[in-house]
């Protein structure tokens, strides 16, 4: 059994710990998708995103109706076929951006639900370290206990090593290399 929520938490564990530690987490480099329009992540009213994946025509006209209340956007032909609304996607995109910015996440999620648009509301790191679902699991590194997102798969071999300060086993690596 493996859950994936373990999976995704531990593969965010390097922006995780520089939240922690390093005084916050990396900037975020994008959602966009490589031939699919609309597709990524837009900023809602209150702040926070909502991430969109309109993947066909039938999609496409739900959101425009139910969504932007644009039911006219499917009939211009920048955005008649999904080629067209890619090559368009800047001008779609300020479509759909001026629409979310109207709207808190939790309001559009609904929005998009009941249009059946697939969509997720984007957590940030500080929202994974606080989430309840993320099991923690600690790390001694030197003299420091680290909290880091546990592996996702369990291990019965017992407790992990200790990791040593920098330099506490430099003599040793050089006499167990010369001999």
């Amino acid at each position: 059994e493996i859950s994936m929520f373990d999976v995704l938490a531990d593969w965010m564990n390097m922006p995780l710990l520089a939240h922690r530690y390093m005084g916050g987490a990396p900037a975020r480099s994008g959602l966009k998708h490589s031939f699919i329009a609309p597709y990524g992540a837009f900023e809602c009213r209150d702040g926070a995103q909502v991430l969109i994946s309109v993947q066909s025509n039938r999609e496409f006209a739900a959101l425009c109706r139910q969504v932007l209340q644009r039911p006219e956007l499917p009939e211009d032909p920048r955005f008649s076929e999904n080629p067209e609304r890619y090559a368009h996607r800047d001008a779609l995109d300020a479509i759909v951006a001026d629409c979310f910015a109207q709207f808190t996440a939790a309001e559009m999620v609904d929005k998009l639900d009941a249009a059946q648009i697939a969509n997720a509301q984007l957590n940030s790191v500080a929202d994974l370290s606080d989430h309840p679902f993320l099991r923690n699991s600690v790390a001694q590194i030197g003299d420091c206990d680290v909290s880091l997102a546990a592996l996702p798969v369990t291990s019965h071999a017992g407790p992990g090593q200790k990791v040593p300060n920098l330099g506490a086993q430099t003599e040793a690596l050089r006499a167990e290399f010369k001999a």
